[in-house]
């Protein structure tokens, strides 16, 4: 049986997307989408998910942020994105 958690888990992982792609669309620098997409997968999972735990909220509003950027699957790449991320 699909859960309104669920619908809106994943509505959220939609709307996140279309959010950095005005926000690309501004021009701002690239490096900071994933950090955004991460930030709003959690902001927005603490607006949907008031009786769960903190933990589980922030870990689910992660996964969602992630998985809107398409990088749930970075493997080796990882350490690479998240240096690039924070280099000056």
């Amino acid at each position: 049986m699909i859960t309104l958690y669920q619908i809106s888990t994943a509505a959220i992982s939609a709307a996140i997307i279309g959010i950095l792609a005005i926000i690309k669309g501004f021009g701002i620098n690239t490096k900071w989408i994933p950090l955004i997409g991460v930030a709003l997968g959690v902001l927005a999972m603490l607006g949907v998910s008031y009786f769960e735990s903190t933990a589980t909220v922030i870990f689910t509003g992660i996964a969602i942020g992630l998985s809107a950027l398409g990088l749930y699957d970075v493997g080796d790449k990882g350490k690479e994105i998240i240096a690039s991320i924070f280099k000056k």
